[in-house]
């Protein structure tokens, strides 16, 4: 998968198809994606990652069941780290394709589904592995993947403040606000019967679910990030591969 769509959106739209038709194919192939990232293998996808072991839901026993077939004739070079023109391609290619499936996965994969967590749960048993190349790669998936999160995360906040300022203009308009509350609290009148409550208007409260919708979805990429963050960052930057804590520390910010 890593080798034949030669670019990142290339690579990146026919993972998104894959996912759109098939889940569990798609995400054996991401998975499949990061052994090829560490090391060329002389075995298909199909025999190294299986939808079955996706169903299974058991990362860490999968991961140990490859690594021995990976320890097997290891060769020294890792697919990432090597410096000739067409390795440097395929990592530039690599990387792009992680940032590029969080920031531009359909809301649908995104939010209404467990890829995601599934993926992370993937990574973490990977970065956790004896095999130093898995590690490496699979630190590289991990981080260009939260900064694929925090781009979703600006622009929905983004988004955010933007409904936010509508959503204030409307309640003025509609009598509702804040100073309007207290004062009625300060000043009250003789009741004549009880005040009519105000309310939002219709677009107005379209504009209040919205920004309901968007900070749920701002949690959920938040906690995806945290995620990868205690399970994978903290524990790499002290790896005993120094590439690994290298990447780790520039991607911490250190």
């Amino acid at each position: 998968m890593l080798h034949k769509p030669s670019s990142p959106p290339g690579l990146f739209t026919a993972c998104m198809s894959h996912v759109s038709i098939n889940g569990l194919e798609a995400m054996s192939a991401i998975v499949f994606l990061v052994i090829s990232a560490a090391r060329p293998v002389p075995f298909s996808r199909e025999q190294l990652v299986t939808s079955d072991m996706i169903i299974a839901n058991e990362p860490q026993e999968s991961v140990r069941d490859l690594c021995q077939v990976l320890a097997v004739d290891a060769p020294e070079k890792v697919v990432v780290l090597a410096k000739d023109t067409p390795s440097r391609r395929v990592r530039r290619t690599y990387e792009d394709f992680w940032r590029r499936v969080a920031a531009e996965a359909p809301d649908i994969v995104l939010y209404h589904t467990d890829c995601f967590e599934t993926l992370i749960l993937w990574l973490e048993s990977m970065c956790s592995s004896p095999i130093r190349a898995l590690r490496l790669s699979a630190s590289f998936a991990a981080y260009r993947l939260v900064d694929g999160f925090i781009e979703v995360g600006t622009q929905l906040r983004k988004r955010l403040a933007s409904i936010q300022r509508q959503l204030s203009t409307e309640k003025r308009d509609s009598g509702i606000s804040q100073r309007n509350d207290s004062a009625r609290g300060a000043k009250k009148r003789p009741a004549q019967g009880k005040e009519k409550k105000k309310e939002l208007s219709p677009k107005g409260k379209a504009l209040a679910n919205k920004v309901d919708e968007l900070n749920a979805k701002n949690s959920e990429i938040t906690e995806l990030s945290d995620r990868v963050y205690r399970s994978i960052f903290i524990d790499r930057h002290r790896d005993i591969y120094a590439e690994v804590r290298s990447m780790s520390l520039s991607a911490l910010g250190g």
